[in-house]
Order: structure tokens, then C-alpha cells, then sequence
């Protein structure tokens, strides 16, 4: 796909010790960026509640890749219903700080 070239690094969990959605992970990354607010931040991730949750609630921004096209609801720790497919792009204001994708195909479109 082409991806790894679009991101400065890639933080493995099992490399550094520590799991999402442990705050120790996401200071890792900010640590290893620099100066930069949190708010600039992308993560991307699969997994609802380690990955989007976990970033969002840190402060990223958070994109979550669901293949399964799974429905979310109040209940899972989301204020609303986020349809899927929608999709802010990094290099676009983000209206919201997050977006749901069920490809990371979907990450390439403009």
C-alpha cells in the first residue's frame, strides 16, 4: 500500500512495555515528536477501545479502521452514532477529532 512513508515513526506496544490505552504509550509518541500539540496528532488504529478511545481520550486526533463496518453507540464510550466511511483527512481542518474507515484504502483518497 504505500503507507509507511506517509508517517515519521511507528510505535510498537510490545517494543516499548507498555500497552494503549495507557497514557505512558501516547507520551511515548509525543516524546519521540517533539514540540507539537496534541491536537496535530493523527493515530490510526483497529481496535475501538485500545486505539480510538484511548487516543481520543489522551487528546489525538483518531482515525479507527473498521473492516467489520461494526454499528458504535452511546454505550461504548462514544457520545454519538459515527458513521462510517466518513473521513477527515489530516492535511483537512478536522471538525471532528476523529473519523471511522473500513479501509485504510480510505486514508489515500482525497
Amino acid at each position: 500500500m504505500g503507507l509507511l512513508n506517509c508517517f515519521e515513526f511507528v510505535l510498537d506496544s510490545g517494543s516499548v512495555g507498555f500497552e494503549k490505552p495507557s497514557h505512558k504509550i501516547w507520551d511515548l509518541a509525543l516524546e519521540k515528536m517533539g514540540s507539537i500539540d496534541k491536537t496535530q496528532v493523527l493515530h490510526v488504529g483497529d481496535h475501538y477501545k485500545k486505539d480510538f478511545l484511548g487516543a481520543l481520550d489522551f487528546g489525538f486526533n483518531a482515525i479507527l479502521v473498521d473492516r467489520e463496518n461494526r454499528p458504535y453507540s452511546d454505550g461504548d464510550g462514544c457520545n454519538s452514532n459515527i458513521p462510517s466511511g466518513t473521513l477527515l483527512l489530516p492535511s483537512k481542518k478536522f471538525d471532528n477529532n476523529y473519523a471511522i474507515v473500513n479501509s485504510l484504502d480510505k486514508l489515500l483518497e482525497d
